[in-house]
């Protein structure tokens, strides 16, 4: 039962494939832009809906203050914002992701 489940979920995850690039190329399109504005993003990574912000500051405060806001992340080796958003996500989700996150790093000093 529990490998029918697994192949079944591999069926569906292949037809989300081509959403879950375009989606996750827009998102690090948009968080390559919040690395522009501040100084203190010193990289974006990641390949699909997979992605990661390092920062020069410690990040526990943004996540808190992203939560606070609505925007659910975590971090990573003190300093690595982690986005895992789930695979149905629009581009409309991350607009409204981003707009939070941008809100929440211009509060950073």
């Amino acid at each position: 039962m529990a490998c029918r489940v697994g192949l079944e979920f591999l069926d569906i995850l292949e037809g989300l494939l081509p959403s879950i690039q375009e989606v996750g190329g827009y998102f690090h399109v948009l968080l390559n832009e919040l690395e522009r504005k501040h100084a203190f993003v010193k990289e974006v990574r990641g390949f699909g809906l997979m992605l990661g912000m390092e920062l020069t500051v410690p990040g526990k405060q943004i996540v808190l203050d992203a939560i606070g806001e609505g925007l659910l992340l975590n971090c990573t080796h003190d300093t690595v914002l982690r986005f895992l958003p789930p695979y149905i996500a629009t581009e409309k989700d991350v607009d409204q992701a981003v707009k939070i996150l941008g809100k929440v790093l211009g509060k950073v000093k």
